[in-house]
Formats: C-alpha cells, sequence, structure tokens
C-alpha cells in the first residue's frame, strides 16, 4: 500500500509550486504500485493534481480552503470520507482513503502556493 510519507512528499511538491516535481513522484509510486486497489488511490491523487493544476474552483482542495470555518469543513470533509473509505458492503475504498490521507495532513503541509497567491491578490485589491 501507498505509505503516507509518498503522499506527503507529492502534496509538499504540489503545493509549493513544484508541479514537474509533484507529477514525477506519481509517475514513479504508478510504476511501484500497480495493485488495483493502489491505483484507485493514485487516482484520487491524480485528480487532485489536475483540479489543483487547472484552478478548478469548484474541487474539494479550493473549497477545504475558501470555506467560511475551513477546520470545521475540513473536519467534516474528513468524516465524510472515511465512512466512504470504509463501507461495510463494499469494503475499503482505497480513493476516498487517498482523500481521507489528504485531509488528515493538511495542517502539516505548506498552504497551497495557488491560493496564497489568490489571497494576496484579494488583499491588494481591496
Amino acid at each position: 500500500m501507498i505509505q503516507p510519507k509518498d503522499t506527503k512528499r507529492f502534496l509538499e511538491a504540489l503545493f509549493s509550486g513544484r508541479l514537474t516535481e509533484a507529477d514525477n513522484v506519481l509517475s514513479r509510486l504508478a510504476k511501484r504500485h500497480k495493485t488495483p486497489e493502489e491505483q484507485r488511490y493514485l487516482k484520487a491523487l491524480d485528480g487532485l493534481m489536475y483540479s489543483y493544476v487547472n484552478d478548478d474552483k469548484e474541487a474539494l482542495i479550493y473549497r477545504l480552503y475558501r470555506a467560511d470555518n475551513p477546520e470545521d469543513y475540513r473536519r467534516r470533509a474528513l468524516n465524510d470520507m472515511r465512512r466512504l473509505a470504509n463501507r461495510p458492503v463494499v469494503g475499503e475504498d482505497p480513493f476516498f482513503k487517498a482523500w481521507a490521507d489528504v485531509l488528515e495532513m493538511l495542517d502539516k503541509l505548506p498552504q497551497p502556493h495557488k491560493i496564497k497567491q489568490n489571497q494576496q491578490q484579494r488583499e491588494e485589491e481591496e
């Protein structure tokens, strides 16, 4: 299974604006982790990267930082992802597990550079 340290390395690169490095981390993980479960986990990370790089303002990662109460929003999203990751009938779903891992480590990561830039622009406009 994909280790949290690998997920964290990917997120640190992505949020710091080192997009090539983040893409390389995902590529290396995809070469090492080939089971369907691991691929589903990586699909979640790939989707996060895609939405972040393409400034999808409706994506969860953007919503987390734009929420009126980001900590409460993150906590509720984390509970939802944990619930979806461990549905009794389906079993563990690595896609939602990946998102739960991301949400659990957000406070240990740098603020995403794109979100920081957007906040600075708004402050300058005011």
